[in-house]
């Protein structure tokens, strides 16, 4: 077997001279300070730039002193997440620069200890570009959406007041028209277009109530849900129930995301689940919602099934609202989606 060669000892630079080398020439942002108080110990020149501070303005004092952290609360959380015991992760942070603009970096930071003190070793990366192209990703889909709930809701309301009330009256008419025709072959007629428009409106109530739950607006999201429950299991042998936890008026935007969500959900377990009950779950926990849907059908294996497009547009409305969806389930033991909402601010807010 080949040996690699070796640098001789007495050629070798200092591990200090390296260490020094690499730290001021990396192109990463590198940031060295005490964890107790976030005392900057030392920052190489790629920091120094992204900061727009001089190392000389640094050295001595904290991020926080500097103005640097908009939120104290995110370097705690950068904390925390330094001194996990699975290691380093990768936190997204706000920074303010000298000039007070805003950038936003990609921190990879560990906790060491050095001569007994606690240390924090932080590189960064400045991803303030990406960033901001996906917040207006982010602004452009969910206006997209509530353009389109707002149609929903509009054509829902035209076929409620105009296409639903002319067949009603039609209906009626012929209902008046059967009692007056005193043949049998004309009331036979009579009565296949009076089943056939009852079939219709039928139909279209139901369209109308998938385009936008008129409940939801009249007397909110737990009685919409339970309205839907009904509206999808009836002729079905499912039971469903709704434990209604809000202790407080949702936002009318939390509101209707959370019922497209369980929306789906429930829909997913009528199709696949084999279920014979769901319990839907809708509780405020500080400043969020939380929905719990919950089946005792079949269950699947997450990691073998993938997401199917139910589960991706769950996905979609969540991420655009910041918050976060968890399903677990296994084999014959039933499905959790669980989802997290912040709450979103409300109309006069």
């Amino acid at each position: 077997m080949r040996e690699t060669p070796s640098v001789p000892p007495a050629h070798r630079p200092p591990l200090e001279v390296l260490w020094r080398a690499v730290f001021e020439e990396s192109t990463e942002a590198i940031v060295i300070s005490r964890a107790e108080d976030g005392t900057i110990l030392d920052a190489n020149e790629a920091w120094c730039r992204m900061t727009g501070f001089a190392r000389e303005e640094l050295l001595g004092r904290s991020a926080v002193e500097l103005g640097m952290w908009p939120d104290p609360d995110e370097r705690r959380a950068l904390l925390e997440a330094a001194r996990a015991a699975h290691g380093p992760g990768t936190v997204l942070v706000r920074a303010a620069r000298r000039d007070g603009s805003i950038r936003y970096g990609e921190v990879h930071a560990r906790a060491v200890e050095v001569a007994g003190e606690e240390i924090l070793v932080a590189s960064v990366r400045d991803v303030t570009d990406r960033f901001e192209a996906e917040e207006e990703r982010r602004r452009l889909l969910s206006e997209l959406l509530a353009e389109r709930e707002e149609e929903r809701q509009r054509i829902a309301l035209d076929l409620h007041d105009d296409v639903l009330q002319s067949l009603t009256a039609a209906l009626l008419q012929l209902q008046l028209l059967a009692e007056e025709d005193g043949t049998e072959g004309g009331r036979g007629r009579i009565e296949r277009i009076e089943r056939a428009l009852r079939e219709t409106l039928g139909r279209l109530r139901d369209f109308t109530f998938q385009l936008h739950p008129p409940s939801l607006d009249r007397v909110g999201l737990a009685q919409a849900v339970a309205d839907l429950g009904d509206h999808l299991t009836a002729g079905r042998d499912v039971r469903v129930t709704v434990e209604d936890r809000t202790a407080r008026r949702l936002p009318p935007r939390t509101g209707i995301v959370a019922y497209r969500i369980v929306q789906e959900a429930l829909t997913n377990v009528l199709q696949h689940a084999e279920a014979r009950s769901a319990v839907i779950r809708l509780e405020t926990v500080g400043d969020e919602l939380h929905v719990l849907v919950r089946d005792d059908g079949r269950g699947f294996d997450p990691e073998a099934v993938g997401e199917g497009p139910g589960i991706r547009t769950m996905r979609q409305r969540v991420e655009l609202e910041r918050g976060s969806l968890r399903i677990r389930s296994a084999a014959g033991r039933g499905t959790e989606v669980e989802v997290r909402l912040p709450l979103a601010p409300t109309a006069e807010g």
